[in-house]
């Protein structure tokens, strides 16, 4: 009978460890859903900082197709001034060498006229 009692007081000090490392782990199993519900949230809060991000990244790219439109714009806008403005140079350059060669020609005439007059005048 001493045996018996001595396997149940055995058994119950084995439960009573079993109970306690229960105990244990449902605390454990407590914490770790605390942890959890901890990092669902700080995931939430990550998701929404991201999605933010993202909308700001959305409307920098956005400026920046708007942006290079823009210059894009004004390129060609200066191009086209660069064309009208060189072909305006290479007018009057055309039109400076035409008074030119006039002031030319018309010089050589009067060089002419005033050695004809000369020789005239010596004639005489």
């Amino acid at each position: 009978m001493e045996k018996i009692l001595e396997m149940l007081q055995v058994m119950q000090k084995e439960q009573n460890e079993f109970r306690k490392e229960m105990s244990e782990f449902k605390g454990n199993m407590t914490e770790f859903k605390e942890d959890m519900t901890e990092f669902k949230g700080e995931m939430s809060e990550f998701k929404g900082e991201m999605s933010e991000f993202k909308g700001e990244a959305m409307n920098f790219q956005g400026e920046m197709i708007e942006f290079r439109k823009e210059v894009n714009e004004r390129f060609l806008t200066l191009e086209k001034l660069l064309i009208q403005n060189t072909e305006k140079l290479d007018n009057n350059r055309d039109h400076v060498s035409r008074k030119t060669n006039f002031i030319e020609h018309k010089q050589l005439e009067l060089e002419q006229k005033i050695y004809e007059l000369e020789n005239r005048f010596e004639r005489q």
